[in-house]
């Protein structure tokens, strides 16, 4: 399990944020580690409130989280809206209720918007796709399309970084090869999946959602593409499959996530909770769609 110190990052990152809103540095040094229990209660209280989600959320992640690592982020709020004049942007570490109505795709990362979106807009969607479909053919090649199968990324995963075939492959070698490259990317793609995900189920009207689940598919083969041993590419995409009635998929998925990392129980426990699903499931017609080859 990854542990991740929050007194190595809280205090860093927030006074980077407080020097960026012209905080003073006597009041970027109440923020240091060694201060975290001086902040003000209801800061303190976002942390006891979040607790319980962060928990969760590191559990399936397979992360180990202190709470005060969410006090930063809850802090990221208050900051946002005491300055309203300035721009916000964030690469996100891990998914933030209150930020998601805010967020459009911006690049590699997200901007948050000073208003809550009804929607993204259909420009910074579009501007979205064809970032990404430009990192993806620098990085792995132009292979992956929305229609492409979740058997045919699989396919891709085990023969480039299982068996280490780079036969035909038209991306970067030195990116397949490295091991932080393809999880960061990895990272920042499924971040913004997460974010068509979530519009899924809090869209204005039924064009608005299919046009974001069609942009959370996406991504997330992307994301799963660029590093198949990634937990929360593996179960951001099979939990947008799961809702989706897409069992076969997300064994699929989970299976070949497992051949490429098999000591990872909590993949395998995965695996294994859906071929029980399986199990007592209807069989379903197959799917149709292109393929890497």
């Amino acid at each position: 399990m990854k542990a991740v110190d929050p007194h190595r990052w809280i205090g860093f990152l927030a006074a980077v944020l407080l020097s960026v809103c012209g905080a003073s540095a006597a009041e970027e040094q109440t923020l240091l580690p060694d201060k975290l229990n001086d902040l003000p209660p209801e800061v303190r209280s976002f942390a006891a409130a979040k607790e319980k989600q962060a928990r969760a959320l590191a559990r399936k992640l397979d992360i180990q989280v202190d709470p005060q690592f969410w006090t930063f982020f809850e802090l990221a709020r208050k900051l946002f809206d005491a300055n309203p004049d300035r721009e916000f942007y964030v690469e996100e570490s891990f998914p933030l209720d209150w930020m998601y109505p805010h967020l459009s795709p911006h690049g590699l990362i997200m901007k948050i918007h000073r208003q809550p979106l009804k929607a993204i807009p259909a420009e910074a969607i579009d501007k979205d796709r064809q970032f990404w479909i430009k990192q993806q053919q620098q990085l792995i090649g132009d292979w992956l399309q929305p229609g492409t199968l979740v058997k045919d990324v699989c396919h891709f995963a085990l023969k480039i970084y299982g068996r280490k075939d780079l036969a035909g492959f038209t991306g970067d070698p030195n990116f397949v090869k490295d091991d932080p490259a393809p999880k960061a990317y990895s990272k920042l793609r499924s971040s913004i999946g997460g974010l068509y995900a979530w519009r899924i189920g809090n869209s204005c009207n039924d064009e608005d959602r299919q046009r974001v689940k069609t942009e959370a598919e996406l991504a997330f083969k992307q994301a799963y593409a660029f590093c198949p041993i990634s937990p929360e590419a593996l179960f951001r995409f099979v939990s947008l499959l799961m809702s989706d009635g897409r069992i076969d998929d997300a064994r699929l998925l989970a299976l070949t996530t497992l051949q490429l990392n098999p000591t990872n129980q909590t993949v395998e426990d995965l695996s294994q909770q859906l071929d029980r699903m399986k199990r007592q499931q209807k069989p379903q017609p197959p799917t149709q769609g292109g393929g890497y080859r």
